[in-house]
């Protein structure tokens, strides 16, 4: 199936830059994995009830916020798009 997007310019840099640091042969590729993460991310968090930790060398742990997830009525609302 075939989508059309519409990006700013920054964006389409963003994209670009993205695909060439994954070697991804297109920016599909690159949206497809970005879903992918996206997907994980929402089952962790709500299913799972999972905490994202992030662990740098030589810093301490933080947990990863995401603002526009934090809240199952926040994420119910924008469900739609996925339904």
């Amino acid at each position: 199936m075939r989508v059309q997007f519409e990006f700013s310019d920054t964006a389409i840099k963003e994209l670009d830059t993205l695909k060439e640091k994954l070697n991804a042969k297109s920016r599909g590729e690159v949206i497809n994995h970005a879903l992918g993460v996206l997907k994980w991310l929402v089952n962790e968090k709500f299913e799972k009830e999972s905490k994202i930790i992030v662990e740098r060398k030589n810093a301490p742990s933080k947990e990863v916020v995401f603002p526009q997830l934090e809240t199952k009525e926040e994420w119910r609302k924008q469900q739609i798009l996925y339904s």
